[in-house]
């Protein structure tokens, strides 16, 4: 994850330069007040100086567009690994149902989850899970259903 963030790292630089250098020669800001505002824009919170020019309040306007795709980027990018591990983490079984019959697929009842690899969802109801070898497939359970 930290790579990710590396990689990037010169993305943010460039943009808060950029900032900067349109706070301190259209406006006239010193160089630590326009990092300040280049920073706060760039973090999401706004700008703090007062604007005087046209062209400043133009140029900040289209600055602030630019730092929040550009700070939404660099979330997407830092957040994405940890959003990613934890889909994994939750992962549902998703194994489709194929029925010979044009009737509905079968459906678990609310709050039986099965999850990948079958015995986790029955230890946490407080169930003992069968063998794996022992478990008919859901493809078999349908077919003998069909068969009655």
């Amino acid at each position: 994850m930290l790579y990710r963030g590396f990689a990037l790292l010169p993305l943010g630089v460039a943009t808060l330069a950029l900032g900067m250098a349109v706070y301190h020669w259209v406006e006239g800001l010193s160089w630590p007040d326009s990092f300040l505002n280049a920073a706060m824009l760039l973090g999401g919170m706004g700008p703090v100086a007062q604007l005087h020019t046209t062209a400043g309040k133009w140029l900040a306007g289209c600055y602030a567009l630019f730092a929040g795709v550009v700070f939404l980027v660099l979330a997407g990018v830092m957040l994405g690994p940890v959003i990613h591990h934890v889909l994994h983490r939750f992962h549902l079984d998703s194994d489709e149902v194929e029925t010979a019959s044009p009737g509905p697929a079968r459906r678990e009842p609310p709050g039986v989850f099965r999850r990948a690899g079958g015995g986790d969802a029955a230890r946490h109801r407080g169930l003992e899970a069968a063998p794996k070898a022992a478990q008919p497939s859901r493809r078999r359970m349908l077919s003998r259903q069909i068969e009655r």
